[in-house]
């Protein structure tokens, strides 16, 4: 579980939450749109079922949800980028949004969950297995997304994105979400990421 990887792993104080409020992009000036756990929740117990049902639609939402991952990155992922420094597992993302050569934590439960369906796969090999990752993220996941998970944003891809900020952004502080959503500046997370609101209920991420 994330919350459970920023506690014992990270040492964060992990406690409870009731609502998310993140901002769009193009809209920062605008009301944020709030989302409250049991949403949440319910979609992060949909994104566990996809390990049976759809597997190249589970990693992908590992990678945005855990991960914090861009379009981008995912679809350039190879299994190579998964690698452990000192005990903490990261994905190398050669060329991404924020410059080359970064480096994205991940919880050691995501990167169990990756390595359980490498099903023998190359260091060579992208992660996403398909002809076409491109239209497998943007024709089918985006739009299951949408119908099955119910994401109504204008970007569910990045809308998974966007909850992982705000969650360390609330608990944490904005510092620990700049890092890992990997901002080049504090001032990209401290507009477009905000609080949660009430402590509720434990939300796991992955």
């Amino acid at each position: 579980a994330f919350l459970y990887w920023l506690e014992h792993e990270k040492g964060f104080n992990v406690s409870c939450f009731t609502h998310f409020v993140a901002y769009s992009p193009k809209r920062a000036k605008l009301k944020p749109f709030i989302i409250s756990d049991d949403k949440v929740e319910a979609i992060m117990e949909k994104g566990r079922s996809l390990e049976q049902k759809h597997p190249e639609f589970f990693k992908i939402f590992l990678l945005a949800a855990s991960g914090g991952l861009r379009r981008s990155e995912i679809i350039n992922l190879k299994w190579g980028h998964l690698q452990r420094f000192n005990g903490d597992w990261y994905l190398i993302l050669d060329e991404t949004k924020g410059g080359p050569d970064q480096r994205a934590s991940i919880p050691a439960s995501t990167a169990d969950k990756l390595l359980s369906v490498r099903n023998g796969h190359s260091d060579d090999d992208h992660v996403i297995d398909s002809t076409n990752r491109p239209k497998l993220l943007d024709r089918k996941f985006v739009p299951y997304l949408k119908e099955e998970f119910g994401i109504t944003h204008s970007k569910p891809l990045h809308f998974l994105r966007k909850v992982l900020g705000a969650l360390i952004a609330t608990k944490h502080g904005i510092y620990a979400a700049s890092k890992t959503l990997r901002h080049k500046s504090v001032s990209v997370t401290e507009q477009y990421y905000s609080d949660l609101l009430k402590p509720k209920n434990d939300i796991n991420i992955v």
